[in-house]
């Protein structure tokens, strides 16, 4: 019983040590993101104006995918009743998809600059005039590895298309916004 434990803990340990090498990211060269405008859409959405800079000495990736779309991937309304909208996956889902855009990144060189708007007209989560808003945003420092795992996790059809980018992801959240 005892060796049965050890082996198995050596083979978790191996397992560990593994994967850890093959997604290591490095999550300090944080980004900014502000949002500098934010306002109810018609139908109880919301349209805000956004600012990512790369404060740092080495060039970012920012999963851009929904970030200039009518639609988030995911909102939450927080205990305080802030509404947190992701702009990525938050967590791996089992499911698989039949559709899913496919991955784009927008890369920042160091003291860059992106700007756009993100217009939810009809989100999941109502929202109103007195909330208060923060933007969501997955980057990361390297994608080669990302869009070789990415490619090949669209031929398996196993999971989530968007998988390895949770894998791959840091986040970065904006400053806490209220709509008008």
């Amino acid at each position: 019983m005892k060796k049965t434990r050890y082996s198995l803990f050596v083979y978790l340990l191996a397992v560990f040590w593994a994967h850890s090498a093959c997604f290591a990211k490095s999550c300090s060269a944080a980004p900014e993101v502000s949002i500098t405008a934010a306002s109810q859409t018609k139908h109880n959405g919301v349209r805000l104006r956004w600012k990512i800079f790369n404060r740092g000495t080495q060039p970012v990736f920012v999963y851009s995918t929904f970030l200039n779309r009518r639609d988030a991937l995911t909102w939450e309304r927080k205990k305080d009743g802030t509404l947190a909208i992701y702009t990525f996956l938050p967590a791996k889902l089992s499911m698989t998809v039949y559709s899913f855009p496919k991955a784009t990144f927008a890369k920042l060189g160091p003291k860059a600059t992106i700007e756009g708007v993100f217009d939810d007209s009809r989100p999941t989560v109502r929202v109103h005039k007195s909330d208060k808003v923060i933007l969501l945003v997955a980057y990361g420092t390297e994608i080669e590895h990302l869009q070789k795992n990415l490619e090949e996790y669209s031929h398996s059809g196993d999971g989530h298309p968007a998988n390895p980018i949770v894998d791959w992801q840091c986040v970065a959240a904006s400053n806490e916004t209220k709509v008008h």
